[in-house]
């Protein structure tokens, strides 16, 4: 039903020059034979989606870099990222983002509301030096970019810890390193995201997890504070 809604919101889109990649990461729900049986017979999305199912779960930033090093391969493509468990709020969430890239943005983050704190508002103070903020709100969903940024992601040293693809706070570990490099990042203030965060990740049962989280933030800002100053002393 998620996926539904996701797909439903998709469809009205009154901007309809996109494709999709719709990577199912070993889901065990059907969830994936639904969405091959909507690209395989809705004529929306027949000539509009790539299916990529995995055998073996892989986790989110192993399947992002695939699908960038593999699929979305035009540098000039804008890229959308959305979970198959939130969705779109309006018509005209894509055009809306259309218009900061025809102002030459190359990269935007929010607005968006999440069912567990639905009085929560969001901002993203600024794109300077976010590591000096925790990151800032850089992880605001929908996040979009140009898909060249991505190739000043470093795979091994930006999105692993000690070898291993990160696991926990994965938006701020790709986001970072695109948005020290984006010439002009916006922050849309529109409400155009419905954001529902994973059971797992909001049940108290994964609370013993903080501090493996924290560890994992703190190793993400470090990084990006220690690329800052390695860039910056560059130019003195």
């Amino acid at each position: 039903s998620k996926i539904k809604r996701l797909f439903d919101s998709i469809k009205i889109q009154d901007f309809t020059n996109f494709m999709i990649v719709y990577i199912d990461d070993a889901s065990t729900n059907q969830s994936g034979e639904y969405v091959k049986f909507v690209i395989n017979n809705d004529p929306f999305f027949k000539q509009k989606a790539i299916y990529v199912g995995n055998d073996v779960r892989q986790n989110i930033l192993p399947n992002l870099v695939f699908a960038m090093q593999n699929i979305i391969t035009n540098r000039n493509s804008i890229v959308v990222h959305i979970d198959n468990d939130d969705y779109l709020l309006t018509n005209q969430v894509l055009s809306r983002i259309m218009q900061e890239y025809k102002n030459d943005a190359e990269l935007t983050v929010g607005n968006c509301v999440r069912y567990n704190k639905p009085l929560k508002h969001y901002k993203v103070y600024s794109f300077e030096k976010v590591w000096e903020r925790g990151g800032d709100n850089v992880w605001l969903h929908p996040k979009t970019h140009l898909r060249s940024l991505f190739d000043f992601v470093n795979v091994d040293e930006d999105l692993k810890k000690d070898g291993v693809f990160i696991d926990v706070n994965t938006d701020f570990a790709f986001m970072l390193p695109m948005v020290e490099h984006s010439k002009k990042s916006v922050f849309i203030p529109e409400l155009l995201y419905y954001f529902e965060p994973s059971h797992d990740n909001i049940s108290q049962e994964k609370q013993y997890r903080k501090v493996y989280k924290d560890e994992v933030k703190t190793h993400i800002l470090k990084k990006a504070r220690d690329r800052y100053e390695k860039n910056h002393s560059s130019y003195r």
